[in-house]
């Protein structure tokens, strides 16, 4: 089922995320340096935001649905009064700011930036639903929907002039639209129940130290924008961001698409088995996640100069040929971490225990960011970023014998970088190739060489997925 499941999210969470990086490509060529970097500042903040308020509420709703099957409707009207007190109090916090307005940020877009929160808001926890659910189809087509819609709105309305608000407006409508005309049915119920304190407690108990633990996080991947514009310029904001997103969503894409697929299961795993019979679905949990990710990693590594002449607009070049690699071994640890490492955690509903290991990574961030930022501007963001995140992952392997101890599998794992490994020495003769049909080469000879290498190694099972194609492609 995790193979199956896999591929489902690869097709439609893979064409949602080729968009998202086409998203990058144009707002890099629609919004100049200072307008891209006021973006990406109002986006982190709605992030910081939503991981504060919202992150408890979207954790304890995919770890508990399944839990409370037998009164669905009950727990659906609770996460809908969860979701309208934290609406509440964002909009209390949007009062606040738009009469302490921060110099330089105008009130339409304090305003924009309230509607998309709690749009985004609400996709989240319908997708979760969908997620719990195990509806890898639905899923990906409100992904998918969102993100076509959201950058066809941003791009008609960045080019007719409105900028920066064009583009919130855009992601706005995306959400939207996707949620309701493709996830209404998820909330099904909910209108005829009546919400549980018991389930209330439940979901604050669980989810609370993820909150905490999540905005700490969120402090590892965001603050050096902060950083950015504080110690340096919005111009400077604009071209890391653009690298920042474009490295990073490659990446936490294909991790997600893992996560997706392996989450629900790993959950059900441990419920009917325990950890030792679990061991295995994680096991497989964590191979698949390095499988999938590794080899971008090393391509963007390797072919950074190209990815940024073929993706990039011309005046956020610069600063990608050394963000855009620090960046991509930057989001493969993040991912290893919260979506491998942190469910020893998660799953052994100790999750107060993430808290210190987020806050040892997040001040070691923001300390790094502090030191380097002045010397080094960009490149010492994303320097800091890979340590805090090497930090992180480390810290959470390490204690994650208090949760359930997820297993390390070496083995498997030492066979995926052999397979990476010789991708890499495939690609070195051509890195220096450039333009869009030498990018299309080389990821086409990266793809087949480490394919090939994989299952001649059998990397991440590549053997059992390559006799299952053969079986099929002899059956039809």
């Amino acid at each position: 089922m995790l193979l199956r499941n896999t591929i489902i999210y690869g097709l439609t969470r893979g064409s949602a995320g080729l968009l998202n990086f086409l998203a990058v490509a144009a707002f890099s060529r629609l919004l100049t340096p200072d307008e891209y970097g006021r973006y990406a500042l109002l986006i982190s903040s709605v992030g910081l935001v939503s991981a504060v308020l919202f992150q408890w509420l979207r954790s304890g709703t995919r770890r508990f649905l399944a839990a409370e099957a037998q009164r669905r409707n009950v727990f659906l009207a609770t996460v809908v009064r969860g979701y309208l007190v934290v609406l509440g109090l964002a909009s209390l916090g949007a009062i606040v700011a738009l009469l302490t307005r921060p110099a330089g940020v105008e009130r339409h877009l304090l305003l924009l930036s309230l509607v998309l929160f709690a749009a985004q808001g609400w996709y989240d926890l319908t997708l979760e639903l969908v997620l719990t659910d195990l509806q890898p189809v639905r899923f990906g087509m409100i992904s998918l929907l969102r993100s076509a819609l959201g950058l066809a709105t941003a791009v008609v309305l960045a080019v007719a002039g409105l900028g920066v608000a064009g583009v919130l407006c855009g992601s706005v409508i995306g959400y939207l639209s996707s949620v309701l005309l493709l996830g209404r049915g998820a909330w099904q119920g909910s209108r005829s129940a009546t919400s549980s304190p018991q389930l209330w407690r439940k979901l604050l108990q669980y989810g609370l130290p993820l909150t905490a633990t999540f905005a700490l996080e969120f402090v590892v991947s965001s603050s050096d924008r902060f950083l950015l514009g504080a110690l340096a310029s919005l111009d400077e904001v604009g071209r890391y961001a653009v690298s920042y997103d474009l490295g990073f969503q490659c990446v936490i894409a294909l991790l997600m698409i893992v996560n997706l697929a392996a989450f629900p299961l790993s959950v059900r795993a441990i419920e009917a088995h325990g950890r030792a019979g679990a061991e295995r679905q994680l096991r497989q949990h964590g191979t698949t996640l390095l499988f999938i990710a590794l080899p971008a990693v090393v391509g963007i590594v390797m072919l950074a100069p190209n990815v940024a002449q073929v993706l990039i607009g011309p005046e956020f070049r610069s600063a990608a040929l050394t963000v855009l690699p620090l960046i991509a071994v930057a989001a493969l640890l993040s991912g290893l971490k919260a979506f491998y490492f942190d469910l020893s955690f998660q799953l052994g509903k100790v999750t107060h225990i993430q808290v210190g290991i987020s806050a040892a990574a997040a001040l070691l961030n923001v300390a790094l960011n502090v030191w380097l930022i002045p010397q080094y501007g960009a490149a010492g963001a994303a320097g800091a970023t890979v340590v805090a995140y090497a930090v992180g992952c480390g810290l959470s392997w390490g204690f994650g014998h208090l949760g359930v101890g997820v297993p390390l599998p070496l083995a498997e794992w030492s066979r995926v970088v052999l397979a990476a490994a010789v991708m890499g020495g495939a690609l070195w003769p051509i890195r220096e190739l450039r333009g869009t049909l030498a990018l299309a080469l080389q990821a086409g000879l990266g793809a087949t060489v480490y394919a090939i290498t994989a299952v001649a190694c059998d990397a991440g099972g590549a053997r059992a997925i390559a006799h299952r194609a053969r079986a099929g492609w002899h059956r039809s």
